[in-house]
């Protein structure tokens, strides 16, 4: 029996379960809407988040210096 692919579980896949296996996490609205207090960016035409840039930009680079990436 074939198993049956909802639009639903074909989109759970793409934004979370591939995500998580590929080492990423996926940030929901309230945690980057600029709308928000906590939140990194300014507007909406912001698309990188600075620390998350930083971050991976350390963890990629481990033996540049931190000020020469930036």
């Amino acid at each position: 029996m074939t198993p049956h692919i909802t639009e639903e579980s074909f989109g759970n896949f793409i934004l979370d379960d591939l995500p998580a296996q590929m080492g990423y996490s996926v940030l929901r609205d309230p945690e980057i809407n600029p709308c928000e207090p906590a939140t990194e960016r300014s507007s909406f035409a912001q698309p990188l988040l600075p620390s998350c840039l930083k971050t991976a930009l350390y963890k990629l680079n481990p033996g540049i210096p931190r000020e020469e990436l930036l």
